[in-house]
Protein backbone atom coordinates (compact mmCIF):
# COMPACT_ATOMS: atom_id res chain seq x y z
CA UNK A 1 0.00 0.00 0.00
CA UNK A 2 1.39 3.08 -1.08
CA UNK A 3 0.16 6.37 1.10
CA UNK A 4 2.25 9.47 -0.41
CA UNK A 5 -0.76 10.19 -2.85
CA UNK A 6 -3.48 10.58 -0.27
CA UNK A 7 -2.78 13.94 1.02
CA UNK A 8 -3.28 15.17 -2.57
CA UNK A 9 -7.04 13.92 -2.19
CA UNK A 10 -7.73 15.39 0.82
CA UNK A 11 -6.45 18.83 0.42
CA UNK A 12 -8.16 18.51 -2.89
CA UNK A 13 -11.68 17.39 -1.15
CA UNK A 14 -11.27 20.57 1.21
CA UNK A 15 -10.59 23.16 -1.39
CA UNK A 16 -13.81 21.66 -3.56
CA UNK A 17 -16.08 21.37 -0.30
CA UNK A 18 -14.70 25.36 0.16
CA UNK A 19 -15.46 26.03 -3.70
CA UNK A 20 -18.78 24.58 -2.96
CA UNK A 21 -19.48 26.74 0.51
CA UNK A 22 -18.02 29.72 -0.30
CA UNK A 23 -16.43 30.88 -3.70
CA UNK A 24 -18.83 29.41 -6.34
CA UNK A 25 -21.96 30.66 -4.58
CA UNK A 26 -20.06 34.59 -4.82
CA UNK A 27 -19.18 33.25 -8.34
CA UNK A 28 -22.80 32.93 -9.59
CA UNK A 29 -24.16 35.75 -7.67
CA UNK A 30 -21.82 37.81 -9.58
CA UNK A 31 -21.79 36.57 -13.40
CA UNK A 32 -25.82 34.36 -13.25
CA UNK A 33 -28.46 37.37 -13.89
CA UNK A 34 -31.22 36.52 -11.26
CA UNK A 35 -29.48 33.60 -9.50
CA UNK A 36 -30.82 34.33 -6.21
CA UNK A 37 -34.22 33.77 -7.64
CA UNK A 38 -33.44 30.76 -9.28
CA UNK A 39 -34.93 27.34 -8.10
CA UNK A 40 -32.60 25.24 -5.31
CA UNK A 41 -32.12 22.98 -7.80
CA UNK A 42 -30.45 25.02 -10.82
CA UNK A 43 -28.58 27.04 -8.37
CA UNK A 44 -27.04 24.03 -7.16
CA UNK A 45 -26.19 22.54 -10.61
CA UNK A 46 -24.81 26.42 -11.41
CA UNK A 47 -22.63 25.81 -7.87
CA UNK A 48 -21.47 22.34 -8.57
CA UNK A 49 -20.91 23.32 -12.53
CA UNK A 50 -18.21 25.62 -11.70
CA UNK A 51 -16.06 23.14 -9.50
CA UNK A 52 -16.47 20.63 -12.41
CA UNK A 53 -15.25 23.23 -14.59
CA UNK A 54 -12.48 24.04 -13.36
CA UNK A 55 -11.89 20.11 -12.65
CA UNK A 56 -12.13 19.72 -16.09
CA UNK A 57 -9.99 21.82 -17.28
CA UNK A 58 -6.92 20.90 -14.70
CA UNK A 59 -7.77 17.25 -15.89
CA UNK A 60 -7.62 17.79 -19.36
CA UNK A 61 -4.46 19.60 -19.42
CA UNK A 62 -2.33 17.29 -17.30
CA UNK A 63 -3.69 14.21 -18.46
CA UNK A 64 -2.87 14.77 -22.41
CA UNK A 65 0.41 16.08 -21.32
CA UNK A 66 1.27 13.25 -19.60
CA UNK A 67 -0.40 10.91 -22.24
CA UNK A 68 1.80 12.76 -24.56
CA UNK A 69 5.23 13.09 -22.85
CA UNK A 70 5.73 11.11 -20.09
CA UNK A 71 8.01 7.93 -20.82
CA UNK A 72 7.13 6.42 -17.41
CA UNK A 73 3.44 5.92 -18.45
CA UNK A 74 4.28 4.78 -21.98
CA UNK A 75 7.42 2.15 -20.79
CA UNK A 76 4.61 0.75 -18.23
CA UNK A 77 0.75 1.03 -18.78
CA UNK A 78 0.20 -1.32 -15.75
CA UNK A 79 2.36 -0.12 -12.82
CA UNK A 80 4.39 3.06 -14.07
CA UNK A 81 5.10 5.51 -11.24
CA UNK A 82 4.11 8.55 -12.62
CA UNK A 83 4.55 11.49 -10.00
CA UNK A 84 1.85 13.87 -11.78
CA UNK A 85 -0.36 11.39 -13.16
CA UNK A 86 -0.80 9.83 -9.81
CA UNK A 87 -0.89 13.50 -8.24
CA UNK A 88 -3.51 14.28 -10.76
CA UNK A 89 -5.55 10.88 -9.94
CA UNK A 90 -5.23 11.65 -6.59
CA UNK A 91 -6.73 15.19 -7.17
CA UNK A 92 -9.41 13.86 -8.67
CA UNK A 93 -10.20 11.46 -6.13
CA UNK A 94 -10.37 13.59 -3.30
CA UNK A 95 -13.11 16.12 -5.89
CA UNK A 96 -15.14 13.43 -7.02
CA UNK A 97 -15.28 12.04 -3.29
CA UNK A 98 -16.69 15.21 -2.38
CA UNK A 99 -19.02 15.17 -5.15
CA UNK A 100 -21.03 12.53 -3.80
CA UNK A 101 -21.35 13.71 -0.38
CA UNK A 102 -22.57 17.09 -2.05
CA UNK A 103 -25.13 14.98 -4.24
CA UNK A 104 -26.23 13.06 -1.25
CA UNK A 105 -26.78 15.88 0.94
CA UNK A 106 -29.06 17.45 -1.82
CA UNK A 107 -30.42 14.66 -3.77
CA UNK A 108 -33.56 15.78 -4.07
CA UNK A 109 -32.66 18.99 -5.76
CA UNK A 110 -30.05 17.27 -8.31
CA UNK A 111 -31.08 16.10 -11.64
CA UNK A 112 -30.66 12.21 -11.89
CA UNK A 113 -28.55 12.12 -9.12
CA UNK A 114 -28.62 8.28 -9.38
CA UNK A 115 -26.64 8.56 -12.63
CA UNK A 116 -23.95 10.85 -11.65
CA UNK A 117 -23.74 8.69 -8.18
CA UNK A 118 -23.31 5.68 -10.15
CA UNK A 119 -20.86 7.43 -12.36
CA UNK A 120 -18.59 8.79 -9.78
CA UNK A 121 -18.67 5.39 -7.19
CA UNK A 122 -17.24 3.70 -10.33
CA UNK A 123 -14.44 6.25 -10.98
CA UNK A 124 -13.62 6.67 -7.29
CA UNK A 125 -13.72 2.97 -7.33
CA UNK A 126 -10.91 3.02 -9.94
CA UNK A 127 -8.72 5.84 -9.04
CA UNK A 128 -8.51 4.30 -5.08
CA UNK A 129 -6.57 1.70 -6.59
CA UNK A 130 -4.15 3.63 -8.89
CA UNK A 131 -3.59 6.06 -5.85
CA UNK A 132 -3.48 3.23 -2.79
CA UNK A 133 -1.86 0.58 -4.72
CA UNK A 134 -0.30 2.27 -7.80
CA UNK A 135 -1.79 -0.37 -10.25
CA UNK A 136 -3.10 1.10 -13.77
CA UNK A 137 -2.05 4.44 -13.92
CA UNK A 138 -2.15 4.70 -17.87
CA UNK A 139 -5.66 4.00 -18.32
CA UNK A 140 -6.93 6.26 -15.68
CA UNK A 141 -4.72 8.42 -16.92
CA UNK A 142 -6.50 8.11 -19.92
CA UNK A 143 -9.79 7.92 -18.71
CA UNK A 144 -9.51 11.60 -17.65
CA UNK A 145 -8.96 13.39 -21.08
CA UNK A 146 -13.18 12.57 -21.16
CA UNK A 147 -13.15 15.65 -19.03
CA UNK A 148 -12.36 18.06 -22.14
CA UNK A 149 -16.16 17.82 -22.69
CA UNK A 150 -17.17 19.32 -19.54
CA UNK A 151 -17.12 22.85 -19.56
CA UNK A 152 -19.55 22.82 -22.75
CA UNK A 153 -21.60 20.28 -21.16
CA UNK A 154 -21.53 22.72 -18.49
CA UNK A 155 -22.55 25.97 -20.38
CA UNK A 156 -25.04 24.12 -21.78
CA UNK A 157 -26.59 24.10 -18.63
CA UNK A 158 -25.80 27.76 -18.25
CA UNK A 159 -27.63 28.96 -21.37
CA UNK A 160 -30.72 26.56 -20.33
CA UNK A 161 -30.80 27.88 -16.99
CA UNK A 162 -30.45 31.84 -18.46
CA UNK A 163 -33.39 30.75 -20.99
CA UNK A 164 -31.51 31.37 -24.53
CA UNK A 165 -32.75 30.65 -27.12
CA UNK A 166 -32.03 27.00 -28.07
CA UNK A 167 -31.73 28.10 -31.45
CA UNK A 168 -29.25 30.90 -31.37
CA UNK A 169 -26.16 31.21 -32.70
CA UNK A 170 -24.38 30.55 -29.41
CA UNK A 171 -26.24 27.93 -28.26
CA UNK A 172 -25.59 26.03 -31.58
CA UNK A 173 -21.84 26.51 -31.70
CA UNK A 174 -21.75 25.40 -27.57
CA UNK A 175 -24.03 22.80 -28.67
CA UNK A 176 -21.49 21.55 -31.47
CA UNK A 177 -18.29 21.92 -29.81
CA UNK A 178 -19.91 19.87 -27.16
CA UNK A 179 -20.82 17.07 -29.53
CA UNK A 180 -17.42 16.79 -31.41
CA UNK A 181 -15.10 16.91 -27.82
CA UNK A 182 -17.31 14.46 -26.12
CA UNK A 183 -17.34 11.89 -29.42
CA UNK A 184 -13.55 12.43 -29.72
CA UNK A 185 -12.57 11.91 -25.83
CA UNK A 186 -15.44 9.62 -24.73
CA UNK A 187 -16.77 7.40 -27.57
CA UNK A 188 -14.10 7.82 -30.59
CA UNK A 189 -11.16 7.56 -28.54
CA UNK A 190 -12.45 3.56 -27.68
CA UNK A 191 -10.93 1.37 -29.55
CA UNK A 192 -7.84 2.40 -28.87
CA UNK A 193 -8.02 2.33 -25.31
CA UNK A 194 -8.85 -0.81 -25.51
CA UNK A 195 -6.24 -1.80 -27.61
CA UNK A 196 -4.24 -0.79 -25.70
CA UNK A 197 -5.83 -3.19 -22.77
CA UNK A 198 -5.11 -6.20 -25.52
CA UNK A 199 -1.32 -5.08 -25.53
CA UNK A 200 -0.54 -5.82 -21.92
CA UNK A 201 -3.50 -8.37 -21.40
CA UNK A 202 -1.83 -11.38 -20.02
CA UNK A 203 1.79 -9.74 -19.53
CA UNK A 204 3.37 -10.30 -16.48
CA UNK A 205 2.71 -6.77 -15.05
CA UNK A 206 -1.15 -7.75 -15.78
CA UNK A 207 -1.08 -10.70 -14.65
CA UNK A 208 0.84 -9.31 -10.96
CA UNK A 209 -2.75 -6.90 -10.90
CA UNK A 210 -4.90 -10.40 -9.43
CA UNK A 211 -8.17 -8.83 -8.46
CA UNK A 212 -7.72 -5.58 -9.60
CA UNK A 213 -8.48 -7.05 -13.23
CA UNK A 214 -11.51 -7.02 -12.42
CA UNK A 215 -11.19 -3.54 -11.56
CA UNK A 216 -10.36 -2.38 -14.65
CA UNK A 217 -13.14 -4.02 -16.55
CA UNK A 218 -15.95 -3.23 -14.16
CA UNK A 219 -14.94 0.57 -14.16
CA UNK A 220 -14.35 1.12 -17.96
CA UNK A 221 -17.80 -0.87 -19.19
CA UNK A 222 -20.02 0.74 -17.11
CA UNK A 223 -18.73 4.07 -17.45
CA UNK A 224 -17.93 3.44 -21.49
CA UNK A 225 -22.05 2.33 -20.80
CA UNK A 226 -22.72 5.74 -19.60
CA UNK A 227 -20.87 7.74 -21.98
CA UNK A 228 -23.01 5.57 -24.78
CA UNK A 229 -26.13 6.65 -23.09
CA UNK A 230 -25.59 10.13 -22.75
CA UNK A 231 -23.52 10.43 -26.01
CA UNK A 232 -27.26 9.30 -27.21
CA UNK A 233 -29.23 12.28 -25.57
CA UNK A 234 -26.80 14.75 -27.12
CA UNK A 235 -27.15 13.35 -30.89
CA UNK A 236 -31.09 13.41 -30.20
CA UNK A 237 -30.54 17.27 -28.59
CA UNK A 238 -28.31 18.17 -31.54
CA UNK A 239 -30.67 16.86 -34.14
CA UNK A 240 -34.00 19.31 -32.45
CA UNK A 241 -31.58 22.31 -32.18
CA UNK A 242 -30.91 21.54 -36.01
CA UNK A 243 -34.54 21.10 -36.84
CA UNK A 244 -35.56 24.33 -34.87
CA UNK A 245 -32.63 26.45 -36.71
CA UNK A 246 -33.79 24.82 -39.90
CA UNK A 247 -37.13 25.68 -39.38
CA UNK A 248 -36.44 29.03 -38.39
CA UNK A 249 -34.05 29.71 -41.34
CA UNK A 250 -36.90 28.22 -43.89
CA UNK A 251 -39.57 30.66 -42.53
CA UNK A 252 -37.27 33.54 -42.66
CA UNK A 253 -36.75 32.66 -46.10
CA UNK A 254 -40.31 32.57 -47.06
CA UNK A 255 -41.12 35.97 -45.44
CA UNK A 256 -38.41 37.92 -47.29
CA UNK A 257 -39.62 36.19 -50.64
CA UNK A 258 -43.23 37.10 -49.74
Amino acid sequence: MDTRYHPTAVISAIIVLGLYKVVNPWICNTFVVGYGKLSRTEQLELNLSVTSSIHAVIATVVSVYCLLFDEVLAQDPVWGDSFLAKHMIALCLGYLTTDIIIILVNFKNVLSPEIFILHHVASVYAYFYVVTYGALPYFATFRLWAELSTPFVNYRRYLEVQHYDKASTLYFVNGILLAATFFTARIGSLPFYYYTIYTVYGTPGYIRLGHIQFVLWSSCLLLDALNIYWFAKIVRGALKVLSKRSVRQNGSIASKAA
